[in-house]
């Protein structure tokens, strides 16, 4: 059922490079912490984000990802889950 999880490698797009480094720093205003969360979790959210079935971010999730092609989604995923 699952899908093999890519391995992880640097910031797969620099524009998600400062959210997710920021998003590692646990209580940080409103963002929660997502760096090491699993990645079938982090996976869901970046997808609900981009098709705007989450919606709770003021839209900021959904106008960056909405610049990243699909198959790079799995390669973010990843990459965030790999942060501690």
């Amino acid at each position: 059922m699952f899908r093999r999880r890519p391995a992880a490698s640097r910031s797969p797009t620099p524009r998600c490079a400062p959210c997710a480094t920021w998003a590692a720093c646990p209580g940080r205003n409103e963002v929660p912490r997502v760096a090491g969360q699993h990645y079938e979790y982090v996976l869901k959210q970046l997808k609900d984000f981009k098709t705007k079935t989450r919606t709770n971010d003021a839209g900021n999730m959904t106008a960056v990802l909405r610049t990243i092609p699909d198959e790079d989604l799995e390669a973010l995923a990843a990459y965030i889950a790999s942060l501690s």
